[in-house]
């Protein structure tokens, strides 16, 4: 019987990959130059998960780009905080 956390042929973990399409899905979008969706995303990442601190690392990137540096800066305080707490609970 397979393990449902993983694909037919034993690879990454769906719930990895799940991440990895999280952060990927976001860079695309910031690479093509749609800004907004690329912040939509990432906000349902973080609203998702809000002690992954890598998703407020890639939107503060996001909110640079768009030169909105309050929220940049916001998301980059946020992160450092969020990874401080993930260190310590670990």
């Amino acid at each position: 019987m397979q393990d449902i956390n993983t694909d037919p042929n034993n690879h990454t973990p769906y719930v990895h990959r799940s991440k990895i399409l999280a952060i990927t899905t976001p860079h695309i979008a910031c690479l093509n130059g749609d800004l907004s969706t690329a912040e939509g995303l990432l906000t349902q990442d973080i609203n998702t998960s809000p002690n992954y601190h890598t998703s407020y690392a890639h939107r503060s990137f996001v909110m640079a780009r768009k030169c909105d540096w309050d929220r940049a800066l916001l998301d980059a305080i946020k992160k450092t905080f969020s990874a401080v707490a993930h260190t310590i609970a670990n």
